[in-house]
């Protein structure tokens, strides 16, 4: 039995419509490596999506769709402060960023934002949305971001992506990879925010990497993601035993620390649980087990 190492929490932002509403789509997480013991859970990332208008709304995505997103939360620019307080007093050590509109638009869209938790330092960082080009993947590493995040780039330039794996190294790249289960079990592979379905299975989308170095994984499970009904055990469970190599990082589901403790039973190296931890609907006592020096 292998216990979850490492819990990182997320927070999502959606961009604000014209006319100030809230619009667009985002989700919160915490994530885990295998490498480190299960009581250094929760410390290493606090992940936040931020926005195209540099709003960086907090936000919770229900089952992928931009209407079920649920506002929960201020700016990331000028509410950042409680929310990153909160997240490092429980050990977090990584911010995991998201664009969510450069996902959707397939560019970066939320540059400055991502260079100014770059420049405080405070957390390492792990950044995805929207990058599909060497030069994006270069300026983001060079201005301190620890890990990029590569997602619809992996299905739809497949060698350019293993390219970077070979010549960046395995432990600053990680693929991201968003499945809906078809009519047969099967979880395919969808992009560009969620937005687009393809035919391509999660298994072939990680066996086409297993041979440049690929080590991190984030698997979500797009039906759980937001909906706090529990992660989707069997498909970790299938991921577990046909890569059993990768540091798998599980998305979607969680709300309580019997869904952690059930993750950490099926041997997942790494949990997301976002709009659980946003809300604190998992108390210190169910994260303790999780947390440094517990």
């Amino acid at each position: 039995m292998r216990p979850a190492a490492t819990l990182i929490s997320r927070c999502s932002t959606r961009r604000a419509a014209a006319s100030g509403s809230a619009g667009g789509f985002g989700s919160l997480a915490s994530r885990a490596r295998a490498e480190e013991s299960p009581e250094t859970a929760i410390r290493r990332v606090l992940s936040t999506q931020v926005d195209a208008w540099n709003k960086g709304d907090l936000t919770a995505f229900v089952q992928g769709y931009a209407e079920d997103c649920v506002f929960v939360g201020s700016s990331l620019v000028t509410g950042r402060s409680a929310v990153l307080a909160r997240y490092q007093k429980l050990g977090a050590r990584w911010l995991h960023v998201v664009d969510l509109d450069g996902a959707r638009d397939s560019m970066p869209i939320n540059r400055g934002i991502i260079r100014q938790l770059a420049e405080q330092r405070a957390v390492q960082l792990q950044v995805g949305g929207g990058l599909r080009e060497l030069s994006d993947v270069d300026d983001l590493l060079a201005r301190g971001v620890a890990r990029v995040v590569i997602g619809s780039a992996a299905v739809e330039q497949r060698d350019k992506v293993a390219a970077w794996l070979r010549s960046h190294g395995p432990e600053r790249i990680c693929l991201a990879f968003d499945v809906q289960l078809d009519a047969q079990g099967v979880p395919r592979v969808r992009i560009r925010g969620w937005q687009q379905q393809t035919a391509l299975s999660l298994w072939d989308a990680v066996a086409g990497f297993a041979d440049h170095g690929l080590t991190h994984v984030i698997c979500t499970d797009i039906e759980r993601d937001g909906a706090l009904g529990g992660p989707n055990l069997a498909l970790y469970g299938e991921a577990l035993q046909r890569f059993p190599q990768m540091q798998w990082q599980a998305s979607g589901g969680i709300a309580s620390g019997s869904d952690l403790a059930a993750l950490a039973n099926c041997g997942v190296p790494a949990a997301i649980s976002g709009r659980a931890l946003l809300e604190q609907r998992l108390s210190v006592e169910e994260l303790r087990p999780y947390l440094p020096n517990a």
